[in-house]
């Protein structure tokens, strides 16, 4: 039976590149081949998806009629996601005409942007008459194009072993308009082909990779990257560089603004962490996150119109970590009384005792206070629950104290709700964080009780830093990806 390819249809595009983010072999048929042949020198984005990979990650496989069978708990992630989005992932997967290498997706800004997505089937008249046949799609051909379309209007073209999608700005277009934009692409690669370092960037071996010129960019999107930027300018015929992977038992995600010749952009965003920010931190914290002065917070410590600007640097860092005190039992547990929470300050040399001053201040009123040290009742509320008492207002705050001691060591302020004196955090921890202006680290295992109320039965760790130019993401898994995952859809199945 026929549906409209306008809502069964678009989201092909999106399948491909929304579905593969969340998460044969042969040179014909390589990301490199379809890149040299149909991708031009003006490409404004590109990208491309490994499909092994993808299948490796989510422990499926092709079976023994050519489809791709997805494993059970990966059915079980894509159950949650919209109907017309699962419904173009089903319909490729039917399809054993698919070859499950590769596919790439290439646009070019003009008059209006167009786009093109390839991939690879193993025969270009089997794959449009299988969605004839099997998917009640029109079949028709236009020279040696096979086409497979819903009452003549948007298509899916094919031939030499290729399957393409054509776009006119976001709407999928009719086949002789696609044949038209495919041809176009395909003749500007020939006059004017890819650099060899754009070609290296996206056939490396990753799940997805991806480039996107900086003059292709909306100007909204260089304007908030110019507003991070502390030192050096955006190179106008740079790009952004981005890949995510998964290898084993660690999946990582690298974004990258590079020059003209692929080469990291001379540029910093604000300064790096100062070490001695996290001497007073946690060791067996939860989660470590620390950052530089930041060129994008210019009203919060370092503004003209801000009478703090010349006491506080700007760098901070905070930790969450277990209480020796406290014990969680239930995830209603987890809250400012029963988790550790730990943040550094960094203020100006010899303006210690004022800054201390300060930050006593705006946490609450004053306990007890010495040269170097105060105690502050920090107030803090939560919503009540209107079903308990109905009688209030649904926006009435209980407050609580807690009581927290902010301590001053040299030039570095420490706020804590724990009376125990913080240990050094871990010495690997210091190591993440060294020469970066932001850096954040996760650290679960299983055995901490806190953590085992998470659903989770074996340790991860998550690492993230900006550097440079360079925004990069690693987690790490005391398992295998597959794990991961099935972790991943059994608490969001079981969700309430």
């Amino acid at each position: 039976m026929k549906t409209s390819l306008r809502f069964h249809f678009t989201f092909l595009v999106v399948s491909l590149l929304a579905w593969f983010m969340t998460a044969c072999s042969g040179s014909d048929n390589s990301i490199s081949s379809k890149l040299n042949s149909y991708a031009p020198e003006d490409a404004s984005m590109l990208w491309a998806i490994d499909f092994q990979k993808v299948i490796n990650a989510t422990e499926s496989e092709i079976n023994s009629d050519g489809q791709l069978a997805f494993s059970s708990h990966f059915r079980d992630i894509l159950r949650l996601q919209p109907l017309h989005l699962r419904r173009g992932i089903e319909l490729l997967t039917r399809n054993p005409y698919m070859r499950w290498t590769n596919a790439v997706g290439i646009s070019r800004r003009d008059d209006n942007e167009t786009s093109i997505v390839i991939w690879s089937v193993t025969d270009a008249e089997d794959f449009t008459q299988y969605l004839a046949n099997e998917e009640g799609w029109d079949l028709s051909s236009i020279d040696d194009w096979s086409i497979a379309a819903i009452d003549g209007q948007d298509a899916i073209v094919a031939k030499d072993g290729l399957a393409f999608i054509a776009l006119d700005g976001t709407e999928p277009v009719d086949a002789r308009s696609a044949i038209a934009i495919i041809e176009a692409f395909r003749t500007a690669a020939q006059h004017s082909p890819l650099p060899d370092w754009q070609l290296k960037a996206l056939d490396r071996n990753k799940l997805l990779t991806s480039l996107m010129q900086v003059r292709g960019m909306d100007n909204s999107c260089v304007d908030m990257a110019k507003a991070f930027v502390g030192e050096g300018e955006i190179p106008v015929d740079g790009a952004l560089s981005i890949y995510f992977d998964i290898d084993g038992k660690q999946a990582e995600f690298d974004a990258c603004i590079v020059d003209s010749k692929g080469n990291e952009a001379a540029m910093a965003w604000g300064e790096t962490i100062d070490p001695q920010l996290l001497e007073q931190l946690p060791a067996d914290a939860y989660a470590t996150f620390a950052a530089g002065r930041l060129p994008i917070l210019p009203g919060l410590f370092t503004s003209q119109n801000n009478k703090h600007a010349e006491i506080f640097t700007g760098q901070v860092a905070i930790a969450l970590a277990p209480r020796a005190d406290k014990t969680i039992n239930s995830l209603s547990d987890i809250s400012p009384e029963n988790i550790a929470v730990c943040a550094t300050l960094q203020c100006a040399s010899k303006r210690g005792k004022e800054a201390l001053d300060i930050v006593a201040k705006s946490l609450g009123q004053t306990r007890e206070r010495t040269d170097t040290s105060a105690i502050v009742d920090f107030v803090y509320g939560t919503k009540r629950n209107p079903q308990v008492s109905d009688y209030l207002d649904s926006n009435y705050y209980i407050p609580a104290s807690i009581p927290l001691t902010c301590a001053l060591s040299g030039n570095i302020i420490t706020i804590t709700n724990t009376a125990a004196k913080a240990t050094n955090t871990a010495s690997a921890t210091a190591e993440t964080f060294a020469g970066k202006t932001i850096a954040a680290n996760i650290t679960l295992q299983p055995s901490d009780p806190t953590v085992k109320l998470m659903g989770l039965d074996f340790a991860l760790e998550v690492n993230a830093w900006v550097e440079g130019p360079r925004l990069h993401i690693n987690a790490k898994v005391d398992g295998t990806e597959q794990q991961l995952i099935k972790a991943l859809a059994s608490r969001l199945v079981n969700a309430d």
